[in-house]
């Protein structure tokens, strides 16, 4: 770049005979720039992104982004002692600085000055020394009056030339921006303070350069895509159409497959600042986070044309694991919040499988299938099927689940476990309600239990009621005997049924004997009894009648027309008795079977006696129902020590074996 040096001086302004001498004339007031010095200005050679136009001088803002040319540009003509008249110094300061997010291939003409100016030594003497504070923070200037002399020769007077008097001046801004960069502020100006206090004539020490702070980025995050992500906590809605507060409406969100549930939003960079130097000051990195970390099991990330989205691979259940943060998709339930009315309130679950690793509190249900517990319960679990898994305690609640299975590995008290057509597996029940098809506790104390096989390990002051009985160790606790009683089966009822079955049989073969007597009275007719022989011939085959033979035969028939009408109403008279005969002899076959089966395998066997314990012969009727009353009446039939005769042991010590036999009972113990 080539520019012209100005080395002549502006001519002082002339002063009127008898004028104030310290007074500054209008002219040199509203004349910012001395007009003699236009003339070297138009000499410089710009570079080829400026236009100069009639009505100023602009810059192409593409072209100048492209390189630092201005800035040197600037530099060098602020050196040379030039300024820009009319200065924009928003323009300005985006040529200086462009916004490289904001860059565009078209050309765009800004309009900077109104022209180049001379910013010759005596204009450049009325400016002092910036203060920089910190490390290119802040730039502060002493505001002071300035004046300029009027030199020997200048006035416009005959007389000898008086001593040179001071004269009043003011500064521009134009000059101001020019000052400053050599003082090396060159960014963060106030444009609207340095302009008022100039023209105000304010004076004293004024910040008039800030630095320019970086704008703060964004960081990354995570954008829900799916309104399935949402669970719904407004009460649920029964099908009477009664609202059940205890309830939330969708507790846990079904997911298909290929649905998009979450979509990264990338980092936003913060815009750079600048220190009055022009530095630059870098704004501090946003946070970021690998996206892919989040995809747990059951979805995947896929990269889609407008970013990332994390989207589900399989259907099944939503599950955010605050542990190992991660969002996964799995065919059961998974929760590790607990159940409580803050959380969740009651549960009815629609999959197949719930695990939950929260405490399950008190009055609170859960209502599902395949359920496992991994912290303490305290409230009612209801199960449809499968198995109810509970790893810690279960205390003062209630696990039902008729035809399935309940295992409780920790300690359950003071609870209702109850499995009719299932499986019960506790390992230490204290103060229990426990019924099931088939029950195993390795340690019970004072619990009252009903089962058809019941196994216990260590049964301390327990009552209980099976079919077959197994106990390791039996006895007391704090002076509550064990009552051991053992389901026999009461056969009155049966017996009724049998009496009534043997009655209709007699009955019907008493009518079936009278009807048979008067067939054979009837088949004994001679005549009528060679007809009936011959008739059987002729339908078997055995006898090959001719057509004459044939009319005769028929001739015949029509003489015994009212004996085999008689005939025929003496057999179909008998059918109706013989189904009744049929169908009690199989009812009667059905009861041995089912007698039969009841009564095998009914057995009591306790290894060790360490305690007093009775054991008891309990009579039921097929059917009947123990659990049908309240836990209470439950306790009083269980702690029945029953009649004399129907006690099979009463002891603090030993062992004891027995089997049933309805003919006679085998027994053996010590």
């Amino acid at each position: 770049m080539e520019t012209s040096h100005i080395t002549e001086a502006p001519s002082a302004p002339q002063l009127e005979p008898g004028s104030d001498p310290t007074a500054v004339p209008a002219s040199e007031v509203a004349k910012p720039l001395p007009e003699k010095s236009e003339a070297k200005a138009s000499e410089i050679v710009f570079p080829s992104f400026f236009n100069t136009r009639s009505d100023g001088l602009y810059v192409d803002a593409v072209r100048a982004a492209a390189d630092t040319q201005f800035t040197r540009f600037v530099d060098g003509l602020f050196a040379e002692g030039f300024c820009f008249s009319g200065l924009d110094y928003a323009v300005f300061s985006r040529l200086l600085y462009p916004d490289a997010g904001a860059a565009t291939s078209k050309v765009e003409w800004l309009k900077i000055s109104n022209r180049v100016a001379a910013f010759p030594e005596p204009r450049r003497a009325l400016y002092k020394n910036v203060k920089i504070k910190g490390d290119a923070e802040s730039a502060e200037y002493l505001f002071e009056p300035v004046f300029t002399e009027l030199e020997e020769g200048e006035a416009d007077t005959p007389s000898p030339a008086p001593p040179a008097q001071p004269v009043p001046a003011k500064l521009v801004f134009d000059e101001f921006v020019a000052h400053l960069w050599g003082q090396g502020v060159r960014a963060g100006l106030d444009e609207k303070t340095v302009r008022r206090v100039i023209d105000k004539g304010e004076l004293g020490p004024i910040e008039v350069a800030r630095w320019i702070e970086p704008t703060t980025g964004q960081d990354a995050g995570i954008k829900e895509i799916s309104d399935a992500l949402h669970r719904d906590n407004s009460p649920k809605q029964l099908s009477n159409g009664h609202i059940d507060l205890g309830q939330f409406k969708n507790r846990y969100p079904q997911i298909a497959r290929n649905v998009a549930l979450l979509k990264k939003t990338p980092r936003v960079l913060g815009q750079p600042g600048r220190k009055i130097s022009g530095e630059i000051v870098e704004p501090a990195l946003p946070k970021d986070f690998d996206f892919r970390a989040l995809a747990g099991i059951g979805t995947q990330v896929e990269q889609r044309s407008d970013g990332e989205y994390i989207v589900s691979s399989m259907e099944g259940f939503l599950s955010l694991d605050t542990a190992s943060n991660q969002v996964s998709i799995t065919d059961k339930i998974v929760s590790h919040e607990g159940v409580s009315m803050r959380t969740t309130g009651n549960l009815s679950l629609t999959g197949d499988d719930y695990e939950e690793h929260g405490e399950v509190q008190e009055k609170r249900t859960v209502e599902g299938k395949n359920m496992t517990f991994c912290a303490d319960v305290y409230g009612n679990l209801i199960s449809h099927g499968g198995t109810i898994t509970l790893k810690q305690n279960f205390s003062n609640g209630r696990a039902s689940n008729p035809q399935g299975k309940i295992v409780v590995e920790g300690r359950a008290s003071s609870t209702l476990v109850e499995a009719p057509g299932g499986e019960i597996h506790l390992h230490t029940a204290e103060g229990c309600t426990i019924s099931g098809k088939h029950v195993i506790v390795e340690n019970a104390v004072r619990c009252q239990i009903v089962a058809e096989v019941l196994e216990l390990g260590i049964a301390e002051g327990c009552a209980v009621a099976a079919k077959a009985v197994k106990i390791g160790q039996s006895g007391a606790r704090k002076d509550v005997e064990a009552v051991v009683s053992v389901f026999i089966p009461d056969l009155s009822d049966f017996e009724e049924q049998r009496t009534a079955l043997n009655k209709q049989i007699a009955e019907s073969q008493a009518g079936l004997l009278k009807s048979r007597r008067e067939i054979e009275a009837l088949q004994a007719q001679p005549e009528f009894a060679h007809f009936l022989t011959l008739q059987t011939k002729v339908a078997r085959g055995e006898v090959k009648l001719s057509p004459a033979q044939q009319d005769g035969f028929k001739k015949v028939a029509s003489r015994f027309t009212s004996q085999l009408q008689q005939l025929r109403q003496l057999t179909e008279q008998g059918k109706p008795a013989q189904a009744i005969i049929s169908h009690a002899q199989q009812q009667l076959q059905e009861m041995e079977k089912q007698q039969t089966a009841w009564a095998q395998e009914i057995r009591c066997d306790i290894e060790a006696i360490t305690g007093e314990t009775v054991v008891r012969t309990m009579r039921i009727k097929f059917g009947e129902d123990l659990l049908t009353g309240s836990p209470q009446e439950l306790l009083v039939k269980l702690r029945n020590l029953g009649e004399p005769h129907e006690r099979l042991f009463s002891g603090g010590a030993g062992e004891f074996g027995w089997v049933y036999s309805e003919t006679k009972p085998e027994t053996g113990g010590s």
